[in-house]
């Protein structure tokens, strides 16, 4: 089972990166602040995938892990939800 989460936790962290750096060079084509949101979201899913494998090898930051994770969670829907509610 810790092979899947060796590699799930690789795939979350890559491909937020990836959707990190999509979304950083539409922002510096746009210039607008609902696509910086979506970046910063997408950056802070970053962060949560590196703390994600990063717990998954260092057993201190794995006790912490959920904590953090729920902030993240909370600040990453509170970006998407001002990117859609925003005029």
């Amino acid at each position: 089972m810790d092979d899947y989460l060796n590699v799930f936790a690789a795939w979350i962290l890559i491909f937020s990166v990836a959707l990190t750096v999509v979304a950083a060079v539409a922002y510096s084509r746009m210039r607008n602040q609902r696509v910086l949101m979506v970046t910063l979201a997408f950056a802070l899913f970053a962060v949560k995938g590196a703390v994600l494998t990063l717990s998954l090898f260092v057993e201190d930051v794995s006790d912490m892990y959920l904590a953090v994770a729920v902030v993240m969670d909370t600040i990453i829907i509170v970006l998407l939800a001002l990117t859609v509610l925003k005029k």
